[in-house]
């Protein structure tokens, strides 16, 4: 390990552990905001998309599994473009806070992104899937139903045309309250460099850039001056899910739980931005199990 990596995963570690001071320990749930199983059937990444594969072969279950391995206190699963798996085991008994992630197109840059959803009904799933194509009108419909939503990965995005420019991510911080930090698929730099650049912002920047793109603050945020950052393992294997994460604070939990359910709990928490990260980021060994587990599955199941 060199130097520099030395210092990010020094760096990482420090944020993480002043993250978690902010809340006490007792009225924390804890909560994977980002995985996937066998309905994350469509891909988005290029080799299955080349292969028309699904991106993972995961069993519901499974991922079950791993998650509570881990000792998560809430079930959410964010399978592209449906929540077919949070339906399913919400039929068998299960308390599940549905969710999703979104494949979203930015209309005037040609650019495609990932944005997390929580807490909808499948009436509003269908309503989120035809306006994922121009995501001014995602994001305007998210704020009136106060569905909460993260964007993932922020600098990972999808487009013909190379990089935007960056007015683009100006522009996309007047769009989002939550953006998620820590990705447990991506390397420790891009991690600290979405933390770096949340951390510059201020009042001040985010007046400014609604006034250079004409947009009011609240239009796309319920609290637009409140920028959170969130976790989640982004795990196409149960091996690792759960390992990264978010913790949700719930005042008055102990009591809370007798009576409530985790799932509406969670959702209080993510909607009023009550979220710290917790976990690592990608290292070598990670990125070679997962890319030998989805080579293996593609070799068994194609």
């Amino acid at each position: 390990m060199t130097e520099f990596h030395k210092k990010l995963k020094e760096d990482l570690n420090e944020f993480l552990r002043s993250e978690k001071g902010k809340y006490p320990e007792e009225e924390i749930l804890k909560i994977d905001l980002h995985c996937h199983d066998f309905n994350s059937d469509i891909p988005d990444e290029l080799l299955g998309r080349i292969l028309n594969v699904p991106e993972t072969w995961l069993k519901t279950e499974d991922l079950i599994s791993g998650l509570e391995k881990n000792k998560c206190d809430v079930i959410t699963i964010t399978n592209h473009n449906n929540a077919r798996s949070c339906y399913d085991l919400k039929k068998k008994g299960f308390d599940v806070l549905t969710g999703a992630e979104f494949s979203c197109i930015i209309p005037d840059y040609n650019v495609g992104i990932h944005v997390l959803a929580y807490g909808f009904t499948s009436e509003q799933e269908a309503i989120l899937n035809k306006l994922r194509k121009n995501i001014y009108q995602f994001q305007e419909y998210t704020c009136r139903e106060n569905i909460p939503t993260v964007w993932a990965h922020p600098l990972y995005h999808y487009s013909s045309d190379g990089l935007p420019p960056f007015e683009f991510f100006r522009k996309m911080v007047l769009l989002f309250e939550r953006f998620e930090v820590i990705n447990g698929q991506r390397d420790t730099w891009q991690n600290m460099m979405v933390k770096a650049w949340l951390e510059r912002l201020n009042r001040r920047a985010i007046d400014n850039y609604a006034k250079e793109f004409g947009i009011e603050p609240s239009r796309y945020c319920r609290n637009p001056y409140n920028k959170v950052y969130t976790g989640g393992s982004d795990s196409h294997i149960g091996l690792f899910a759960g390992l990264t994460g978010s913790y949700l604070y719930v005042p008055g939990l102990k009591e809370r739980i007798k009576k409530e359910k985790a799932s509406a709990l969670a959702l209080e928490a993510i909607r009023m931005g009550r979220i710290i990260p917790f976990g690592s980021a990608n290292n070598s060994e990670k990125l070679t199990i997962a890319l030998l587990d989805y080579v293996f599955q593609i070799a068994i199941n194609y």
